[in-house]
């Protein structure tokens, strides 16, 4: 039989318990998004290894009780043994990464695997190892010990998101959640050697852990020179210098945005093209930063006014390295900064626009299909001035996926026309003249098929959506090529 405080302590011990789990699958998801891209595919994956760790550790604990173990000293144990797996599996993480990335980085499905079961599995297990065994102190009132542990719960989702991602980054704050389950474990403990003893063996392995981004970075691109590099509450942004003596912004570990001629020449056509198309425009409307280029271009229009809509601070704060590229687009008098997700802003915004276009933006990526589907079209489109244009991106691609955006962009802008080697795409409400490719000629090259839609992002699924060993290029049909 367990005394009233030590049932009192082994509460306050899942609340905590709790608080560390839920802040823990928000720092692993941030920290994780180096490794792994951040797909759709990528979360469904998390979200196996916490569950799978959490149903298999329970499992065994239904053994332990089974055989009268002391449960209060496995509970101690437990809470130690967390803090020091979520040490030792950063650790290993860092080790196996330079191995999985054999394993063909970006879109395998083993590579997410392995790095998310090397991050997550060991501590969840623990954590499903002795939840069940806590229970079993409170069993006459399981819906307060229920009640503590959500609370808990609740308050590590706020504070891990909203404190500790960006005041302190991913890597302290999984070193202060070890900390605060170390010593939640302590609390049961009886002995002051015993926990001094801890304390020494699991700051040791603190010391042991390097910089797990400075290394992802070297080992996922050798040669770039690290220049700047900050986690923000939405994402982590890095600006590189490449061996060529380029910059490249990463965010989330990805390429965003780089000052090579040849991308630079990309986004600068894409603020070009409605500069001139509609020369005389006065409002334009940019949905996404990035490195500020295409931004910059439109931002030289004489007599525009220009929103940006970029989601993530530090982003902002990231362009500032491209200000040589991209015309210092966010000093301009005649631009306005606004930090939201695009399409709230196009939810409630009641402003209408001579151009509406975007920065380069992957459909891949995990929710960025919500600024491919025929609902964002459509939300543009009502933005427009009755004479306005939208500009698209959509770049060069496996075949389904380049047919399949185009596909939904017609169902929207039916005179849509298609430019700059297939790679931009038009949309307005009236036909445009002397278009390289008019929307008739599209129809025909894509045909019949599906559309994507906010509950269809098909192209976010590719690995089950799409044929598989497309190659990723455009290819139309010779009529189709721009010159």
């Amino acid at each position: 039989m367990v005394d009233n405080k030590i049932k009192k302590l082994v509460l306050l011990i899942f609340f905590v318990s709790g608080f560390v789990t839920f802040a823990l699958e928000i720092v692993w998801f941030r920290m994780l998004s180096l490794f792994i891209p951040t797909t759709a595919y990528a979360f469904s994956v998390m979200l196996v290894a916490v569950l799978l760790g959490i149903a298999s550790g329970s499992f065994v604990a239904g053994w332990l009780i089974r055989h009268k173990i002391n449960i209060i000293v496995w509970l101690a144990v437990g809470e130690i043994a967390i803090a020091i797996a979520i040490q030792i599996s950063l650790l290993v993480l860092i080790f196996v990464y330079p191995a999985v990335q054999k394993l063909h980085y970006g879109n395998n499905l083993p590579a997410m695997i392995v790095m998310s079961f090397v991050a997550i599995f060991p501590t969840t297990w623990i954590m499903g190892l002795i939840f069940p065994l806590g229970m079993t102190v409170w069993q006459q009132q399981v819906g307060k010990f229920y009640a503590t542990n959500v609370a808990g719960s609740i308050l590590g989702a706020i504070v891990g998101g909203f404190w500790l991602l960006p005041r302190w980054g991913s890597q302290n704050s999984l070193t202060i959640l070890s900390f605060i389950s170390l010593f939640s474990g302590f609390i049961l403990l009886k002995t002051w050697r015993l926990r001094l003893t801890v304390l020494v063996l699991f700051t040791i392995i603190i010391l042991l852990v390097p910089d797990f981004y400075g290394a992802v970075l070297r080992y996922r691109y050798p040669g770039e020179k690290l220049l700047w590099f900050k986690e923000g509450i939405q994402t982590t942004v890095s600006v590189q210098e490449n061996k060529e003596g380029f910059r490249i912004m990463y965010m989330d570990g990805r390429h965003q945005a780089e000052d090579s001629p040849q991308v630079i020449e990309v986004h600068r056509q894409i603020g070009r093209l409605p500069a001139l198309l509609r020369p005389d425009s006065k409002e334009a409307l940019v949905i996404g930063l990035g490195g500020g280029v295409t931004s910059g271009e439109i931002s030289r229009l004489p007599g525009v006014n220009i929103d940006i809509v970029e989601l993530s601070d530090t982003v902002v704060e990231g362009a500032r390295w491209f200000e040589h590229v991209n015309n210092r687009v966010l000093d301009q008098p005649n631009v306005h900064l606004i930090v939201d997700d695009g399409r709230n802003y196009l939810l409630r915004n009641r402003k209408r626009y001579d151009i509406i276009t975007a920065d380069i933006i992957q459909p891949n990526h995990a929710g960025a299909g919500n600024l491919y589907s025929k609902e964002y079209f459509e939300l543009v489109k009502k933005s427009l001035k009755p004479d306005g244009i939208m500009v698209q991106w959509i770049g060069k691609r496996a075949v389904t996926q380049y047919k399949s955006i185009i596909r939904t962009f017609l169902e929207v802008f039916p005179n849509a026309t298609l430019w700059a080697d297939g790679i931009i795409m038009v949309g307005s409400k009236d036909p445009i003249s002397d278009a390289p490719v008019t929307a008739e000629e599209m129809r025909k090259f894509v045909g019949p098929g599906p559309v994507l839609t906010d509950n269809r992002p098909f192209v976010e699924y590719y690995f089950l959506s799409l044929p598989r060993n497309e190659a990723e290029t455009v290819l139309l049909p010779s009529p189709l090529i721009i010159k």
